[in-house]
């Protein structure tokens, strides 16, 4: 199965092997571990949002979330999407423990349009495991084809987190779906328009740990917003 599959840069899927250094990660998911028990459930967003398996805000607005980005190979964004040069802030953190905390089918297109006026016209996704043994968790699978358009999409009801779900006709067939088993270290690229959703293969793979970055270009930065410049690797404030 090809590592690779390119349409355009709204629409592709790319796994980067090695790209970040292991003890690296598993420094990273210690710390997010500890301060997530720390800070559980201060405000009741906090808890809303921790039913969901996401971490509160005092856990994500943190800068040393960034640090693995310091000694990363960054050299398959060089080669693929170079533009994408400025992680958004804060990243999203997940803990997915439990059935509720799936995420069904979604485009994260859907997302980016809910922001309104804050809205970033490309967006480039990382998924990065943060488990010692992540083909023994659950992963993501994605639906990916050529010429892939945005889909309709439903509100899930009771949910304020998680909230958009594929119409039943658009989700994709069984024999359509992919995903990848991936190592420490390794992370998967994605466009905003690639169907994806929680993968679990099976009871025993739950409790996974991961973090999301989400990268955009020079121009696509929005004024007074947070960024990332993984090349400087300094957290600044867009005012341009």
């Amino acid at each position: 199965m090809s590592e690779f599959l390119w349409d355009d840069e709204n629409n592709f899927l790319l796994v980067a092997r090695n790209m970040f250094n292991k003890k690296d990660i598993s420094d990273l998911n210690h710390y997010i571990l500890e301060k997530r028990k720390s800070h559980q459930n201060k405000t009741e967003r906090d808890f809303e949002v921790f039913k969901y398996g996401v971490a509160p805000d005092l856990v994500r607005l943190d800068k040393k979330l960034f640090s693995i980005w310091e000694d990363a190979d960054i050299e398959i964004i060089e080669k693929y999407i170079p533009e994408y040069k400025y992680i958004m802030f804060p990243p999203m953190i997940r803990n997915v423990s439990k059935e509720f905390d799936f995420v069904p089918w979604h485009q994260d297109v859907s997302y980016v349009k809910a922001m309104k006026d804050k809205i970033h016209k490309k967006m480039v996704i990382c998924f990065v495991p943060l488990d010692a043994f992540p083909n023994k968790k659950s992963t993501l699978q994605f639906a990916f084809k050529k010429g892939q358009e945005e889909l309709g999409v439903i509100i899930r009801k009771g949910h304020s987190v998680n909230v958009f779900d594929l119409k039943d006709e658009n989700k994709p067939d069984k024999d359509d779906v992919i995903s990848f088993e991936l190592n420490s270290g390794d992370a998967l690229f994605f466009g905003m328009y690639v169907p994806h959703r929680t993968y679990v293969r099976d009871s025993s793979m739950l409790d996974r740990n991961s973090i999301e970055f989400r990268l955009t270009t020079c121009s696509d930065r929005v004024r007074g917003k947070d960024y990332y410049d993984i090349y400087r690797h300094e957290l600044d404030v867009h005012k341009s």
